[in-house]
Parts: structure tokens; sequence; C-alpha cells
């Protein structure tokens, strides 16, 4: 948090800024809207929360990692449930379809399964006033095409060289997802140059055409001394399997999260599975 007479600037989740960095780029802000320019593009998976005059902004990632909810009131959550209590219904069809799919399509992800209850796009703010007043607004377009698909690979390159360098403590043992596909196979091999051990997992048998395995193995043999994890997806629970059972495994209804809790439990029994609470 950075915190000057005339406004606050407050950063949740991770972000490795300290906060005289934090305090240099707000230096000479006044505005809501300088603030958000002065905190926009920092580093890390956060919210970002603005003050100046009585009126807040505030946004997530664009990414969708970090989001608001917001309702009728001047209120605004990253937990749309705390919103909803006591005031609205739920919103069946938004319900059915996160019961029956493992993973909703863009753009029914954008929704709440609460009606009343709204989620704000990964580029947007969320503007709270003094006088009760809720309003959003655009903080982020997509750039104008200039520049070469080199010159992007360059730029590319050193962010995700970053955004693994200041998650991944040099030395450290680390699991990550390795797909195969574009995304996940970069960050492992990353994260494998700088951790001591690196356990990446691989879900099979997907779909009835696998091609992702096969890349993720030639991947992973790029990495001498990874520690590759191949898991069948069909060994895997129903995404409400256990709901109802009176000790469930975990608490969250990913069929990824559960099978590797479910894993995590056979290789050392007793001790839970991280961030799959």
């Amino acid at each position: 948090m950075s915190r000057t007479p005339a406004a606050t600037v407050a950063v949740l989740g991770f972000c490795p800024v300290d906060r005289l960095l934090l305090e240099s780029r707000q230096a000479g802000s006044r505005t809501p809207a300088d603030l958000q320019r002065a905190a926009s593009g920092l580093p890390g998976s956060h919210h970002v929360v603005v003050s100046s005059g009585g009126t807040v902004r505030a946004w997530g990632t664009l990414a969708h990692t970090r989001r608001l909810s917001h309702g009728a009131g001047p209120l605004a959550s990253n937990r749309a449930d705390l919103l909803a209590v006591g005031a609205t219904v739920l919103d069946e069809t938004a319900l059915a379809l996160r019961l029956l799919l493992p993973g909703v399509p863009h753009p029914l992800s954008e929704t709440t399964v609460w009606r009343g209850v709204r989620a704000l796009p990964g580029d947007h703010f969320l503007e709270l006033t003094p006088d009760g007043r809720a309003r959003t607004g655009r903080r982020w377009s997509p750039p104008r095409p200039e520049l070469t698909r080199a010159q992007a690979a360059v730029l590319l390159r050193e962010a995700l060289c970053t955004a693994v360098q200041t998650r991944v403590e040099t030395g450290a043992v680390v699991s990550c997802d390795l797909s195969g596909g574009l995304d996940s196979t970069p960050v492992a091999y990353l994260a494998w140059q700088r951790a001591t051990r690196l356990v990446a997992l691989t879900l099979t048998g997907l779909t009835s055409k696998d091609d992702d395995t096969a890349a993720a193995v030639r991947a992973a043999g790029h990495m001498p001394g990874a520690d590759h994890r191949l898991i069948g997806a069909d060994g895997l629970p129903h995404a409400l399997e256990g709901l109802f059972d009176t000790r469930p495994a975990t608490t969250s209804r990913s069929r990824a999260c559960r099978a590797r809790a479910s894993w995590n439990w056979r290789a050392s029994p007793g001790r839970p599975a991280p961030g799959c609470t």
C-alpha cells in the first residue's frame, strides 16, 4: 500500500513491487484517473484499489485470474456470493452451465450465478463515488499492430521471463501444468530453468485425438531431470462426485484440482494438495 495526503493506492495479491517504487509512480497523481495510470501495468496477479477525494476505483487482471464483482449499490468484492447475500436470487441458467460443463466458454463465463451481481470485465475499472453511485469504464484497449512478429516475440519473452522469475525462487521445488500447448510449455520451461526440481503434470486422453500429450512428452524431453507425470483423464472424478460426502477430499469442483488432490494424497497421505481448498 502507498498513501499520501491526497491519495491511496492498495495492491492486493502478488506484485513484486515494493512500497517505495509504488510511491514514486504515484507521485504527482491527484485524481482517480491519474492514480489508475500510475498503477497500470504493474506485474503480477492482483487487484488494485485507488482512492482520492472519496472516489474509489478498482480493477482486477486482464486474464480474469483476479476478478471483481459488483451489484446495484456502491459495493464491490472479489467474491460474488458476498454481494448476493440476502439481496438476490440464483440465475438458474448460469448455475446449470457451471454444473454441466467443467469449463464455461466465453462469453458465458462473464456472468455470475446470481441475478443482479455482475462480473467486471478484465479490461474495465469500477468507480464508486461518495454519493453512492457506481460506474464502469474501459481501462485497457488492445494496442495497435505496429510491431513486427519478431519485435513482439522479444517483448513476450521478456514478460514471461520476468513473470516466472518473480514467482519462482532459485532452487525451489515447483509444480506446474504441462499440457503441451503454447501457453503452459514455455512457462514450464522457464520454471525448470530456475527450480531445483520441476514436477510437470499432463492430463492425457482429454479428446479422442490427443496430440497435446505427445507434444508435452517432447517438451519434457528438453528439460533434463524434470519429473513429468501423466494423469489419465478417464480416471478423474466427476465434477460433482463426492459433493455430499461427509468429508469431501476438496471443496473445489474442478476435476483437475480434485485429481491433483487425490494424487497428492496417494503420494503423501495426510498432506493436503496446495491450492486445492
